[in-house]
């Protein structure tokens, strides 16, 4: 039997997809490359803006004839999307065998099992599984994936779920309420993953800064990663995604302190207006942000800030999207993630008048980007002809020729770098090397091993 699984959106999803790869793994099936050749498809979804939407609905259309060619392939919906919509799912897509949220992973083997049962009976009974584990019952699956073996990187979940209720966000109504892992499994894995080879690690959590602190007797995030450093030799440590409101001057010690943690920090600020973080229900301000940051310099000089922006929030004006521009300036930073704001059903936001045009949306996400871009380029340029350690992860798909043999590896400040190393380096994937940097583009560079 084989499974093709298709993933959309974050980070946590790709972690979502190795789990039910893994668990799907243990009931007899193996990978295909291709949904016509897979006798159970899986979509991972995420609904966090309506276009993401439109495009999983649109590639499930996509699917009805590969059903209509095999009334036994299996197809299923997970994720953010099963979960917003439900068993409004089989009315629109009949076809559709199982339809589960993030909190039914666990559950995949016996639900792909009951349904193969039912094509036995010659009996159809889709499966709509989207209840929400409580706190005190939701289990974590903690499933080392056989091909971790050999991997250079990995993710590990720390926690599921996001208690902040940001007026323009659907996650909590998707992922439910927050869930922090026991930090001892925590530990356990990363221990496990640096056996079999890996070398990176990034923690994921919807709010990582606040795990911990809504169960007794657990650590928190700081002693987290204080404790992985400690207990365990994994060479690189990241984590994902963080909420300014919870980062603290102990988790800025963690980067004079842990050589370990990368010179990297993702933090979404989202507007550089005061008066649009508040109708976004963000709990601080322009001003807390940017001494964060100044904190974060201080001890780390060389840390790459990353960020998040949505452009066109409900009554967001032009001196409020300057204001955004401006701090995109100040900041500096070396990627920011933009989009358009989409509303999102039962969100706060969604009540409240979306008085700026599509149009303008969108102009002010193409300034906002062209200036990301100028930003993120004089930051590159900056490394020009340095020499920076790079962490190689694999062969490149950047190109090949007869001379060299360009590989692919990441900064501790997480810049991508196309590396020629020459084709007797295949050995180097998994190794730290020094990189002389020749080329700089705004979201990549190309060096030479020295």
């Amino acid at each position: 039997m084989k499974a093709f699984i298709k993933t959309y959106g974050c980070q946590m999803n790709e972690q979502d997809s190795l789990q039910m790869k893994g668990l799907l793994t243990r009931i007899g099936y193996v990978g295909a490359s291709e949904p016509f050749d897979a006798d159970l498809i899986l979509m991972v979804t995420c609904s966090i803006r309506e276009k993401a939407v439109h495009k999983v609905y649109s590639d499930l259309g996509r699917l009805r004839p590969l059903v209509e060619n095999n009334p036994n392939r299996i197809i299923g919906l997970a994720g953010c999307v099963a979960q917003q919509e439900k068993e409004n799912l089989l009315k629109r897509f009949p076809f559709l065998d199982l339809v589960f949220g993030p909190d039914a992973i666990g559950r995949l083997p016996e639900m792909v099992d009951s349904v193969r049962r039912s094509r036995e009976e010659k009996k159809r009974r889709p499966i709509v599984e989207t209840r929400f584990s409580s706190r005190k019952d939701f289990e974590f699956v903690n499933l080392i994936a056989q091909d971790d073996e050999g991997k250079v990187k990995a993710y590990v979940t720390i926690q599921k779920g996001c208690d902040n209720i940001c007026s323009f966000c659907i996650v909590p109504s998707v992922r439910g309420s927050e869930v922090s892992r026991p930090s001892d499994d925590i530990v356990k894995e990363v221990r496990e993953l640096v056996s079999l080879g890996v070398k990176e690690v990034t923690l994921l959590g919807q709010n990582v800064n606040s795990y911990g602190k809504k169960f007794p007797g657990e650590i928190s995030f700081v002693r987290l990663l204080r404790r992985i450093a400690a207990e365990t030799d994994i060479q690189r440590l990241r984590f994902t995604s963080s909420h300014p409101q919870d980062v603290g001057d102990d988790l800025v010690e963690c980067y004079a302190d842990l050589k370990v943690l990368c010179s990297h920090f993702h933090l979404p600020v989202q507007s550089g207006s005061n008066k649009v973080l508040a109708a976004m229900r963000r709990y601080y301000t322009r001003e807390n942000y940017l001494d964060i940051i100044r904190k974060l310099k201080g001890v780390r000089p060389d840390i790459a800030i990353t960020t998040d922006l949505i452009v066109g929030f409900p009554g967001e004006t032009e001196e409020d999207f300057r204001q955004t521009l401006g701090l995109v300036r100040e900041v500096g930073f070396d990627l920011g993630y933009s989009f358009v704001y989409s509303q999102r059903p039962g969100t706060k936001a969604a009540r409240i008048k979306d008085d700026v045009t599509l149009a303008e949306k969108e102009t002010r996400l193409g300034i906002l980007q062209a200036l990301q871009t100028e930003v993120a380029q004089s930051k590159n340029n900056a490394l020009l002809h340095k020499v920076v350690e790079v962490l190689v992860e694999k062969e490149d798909d950047f190109g090949q020729n007869l001379i060299t043999t360009r590989w692919l590896g990441r900064t501790s400040s997480n810049k991508i770098v196309h590396i020629s190393i020459g084709p007797a380096a295949r050995e180097l994937i998994g190794e730290t090397v020094a990189v002389r940097i020749t080329k700089a583009n705004p979201y990549s560079l190309v060096g030479e091993v020295v």
